[in-house]
């Protein structure tokens, strides 16, 4: 992956994890302490700086080569490992969660978005890939066309 298709994965990853985050956040509360009823503003930005931490991770699955499937399940359970290790202990640093059931909560709430967003990405890539092979096929006729003339 080149230095653009890098950028482009973490800004697309960055926004479906914030906002999974932000809905996370609602069930979170909701579980854990049922009389919060509302979270301060400035929560916005430890989201933000949350959603970045869990973006970070993804970069286990860059590779100049294609992953067979075994590459791509022993990267995806690192990817794993390394995001509740990080969202972990950055939910605890900013303050997102405290004792053994928040814990164990948190740890559920990051597997459930983590699913989220790979079952989101993982439509887009489909979505992304249908068009491609649409165009491919419409040049395939554009060729074939023209050398039967």
């Amino acid at each position: 992956m080149n230095r653009k298709e890098i950028l482009r994965m973490l800004v697309n990853h960055f926004f479906i994890i914030y906002t999974c985050t932000m809905f996370a956040t609602i069930l979170f509360c909701s579980l854990n302490d049922p009389k919060t009823t509302e979270i301060d503003v400035s929560f916005l930005g430890y989201a933000g700086i949350f959603s970045l931490c869990a973006d970070l991770p993804t970069l286990v699955y860059l590779s100049d080569k294609e992953l067979t499937k075994k590459g791509w399940w022993i990267r995806t359970a690192i990817h794993t490992g390394l995001l509740e290790i990080v969202l972990l202990t950055v939910g605890y640093k900013l303050g997102m969660y405290s004792g053994v059931l928040g814990f164990v909560l948190f740890f559920g709430m990051i597997i459930f978005v983590d699913a989220i967003v790979r079952l989101v990405t993982y439509v887009n890539d489909i979505s992304t890939a249908e068009k491609i092979n649409g165009q491919l096929k419409k040049r395939r006729g554009d060729i074939e066309g023209r050398g039967t003339k």
